[in-house]
């Protein structure tokens, strides 16, 4: 196999075996162990709406959930509740974690778990499917009420194995609308394909959001609709906009194999996915 051809398939393969794993089967329910009563005393509470601390104050909990909160110095001591001297601790609303690939995994109860235990509330799927998105419709998908929300999740991941074209990426968007995605996730496309799926993403309501695209400009992305960057690529893009020889840069990016793959319809270098 010449030096070149090995370029395509490799990443090709790699991507294969990223597909093998994502098919369907079954997930185990998550259902996280849940103490009963707790109670934190004297800890400051922090209001993230405006920076407020409201130091000496006790939190009740029970099975993990917040049942109430007064002042340390009304608390009525109880031997039957086990209480934490909290002083000089802070308690914060939860985080939510806004990329994470979890559900799809063949056991998500320990990162679940992690998650919970680092205080994320919430979280926003990054990987999605048509499986996935009819398990979230029929309230199938392995996550038990103990454990984070989620709170967005995309469908098929973009790349030129389902959208080759701008009219094949206009069909997938409407196909994971009418499946539920709260969000398209891009991969690597074209960057033909990369407008097309904004401009649609935009029309019918889905953000578009995922990898910077080889050879395409960042503040060009953003002023038309991308609304999030994430792993900054793949490609050399955001870098090259921090050049004054942007210009010249982008020119030379677009001189990529995984352009001139595009270009020739060969399927793109994955190299730097």
């Amino acid at each position: 196999m010449s030096r070149s051809s090995l370029k395509v398939a490799m990443p090709l393969m790699c991507f294969a075996v990223l597909f093998s794993g994502c098919q369907k089967r079954p997930l185990p329910k998550v259902e996280l162990p849940i103490s009963g009563k707790l109670r934190l005393d004297g800890v400051t509470l922090v209001d993230t709406h405006d920076g407020k601390l409201s130091p000496g104050m006790s939190i009740l909990m029970d099975k993990g959930s917040i049942e109430s909160i007064t002042p340390t110095t009304e608390v009525l001591k109880d031997p039957l509740i086990t209480s934490i001297d909290a002083t000089g601790r802070f308690a914060i609303p939860g985080f939510n974690n806004m990329h994470m690939h979890v559900i799809d995994q063949a056991d998500s109860t320990p990162v679940l778990a992690r998650m919970l235990a680092d205080g994320v509330t919430g979280f926003r799927q990054m990987t999605g499917s048509p499986e996935l998105l009819k398990e979230r419709r029929d309230g199938m998908l392995p996550i038990g009420k103990d454990a984070p929300a989620l709170l967005l999740m995309p469908g098929s991941l973009l790349t030129p194995f389902n959208v080759g074209s701008a009219d094949r990426v206009i069909d997938e968007i409407r196909q994971q609308k009418n499946q539920g995605a709260d969000f398209i996730k891009v991969g690597l496309v074209s960057p033909d394909v990369f407008f097309a799926a904004i401009a649609e993403g935009k029309r019918v309501g889905l953000p578009v959001l995922g990898h910077l695209q080889e050879g395409v400009d960042a503040a060009q992305a953003s002023h038309a609709g991308f609304r999030s960057i994430e792993h900054l690529g793949p490609g050399d893009s955001i870098w090259i906009g921090c050049s004054t020889n942007q210009t010249a840069l982008l020119a030379e990016a677009a001189q990529h194999p995984a352009m001139k793959a595009h270009r020739s319809g060969f399927q793109p270098s994955w190299k730097r996915f």
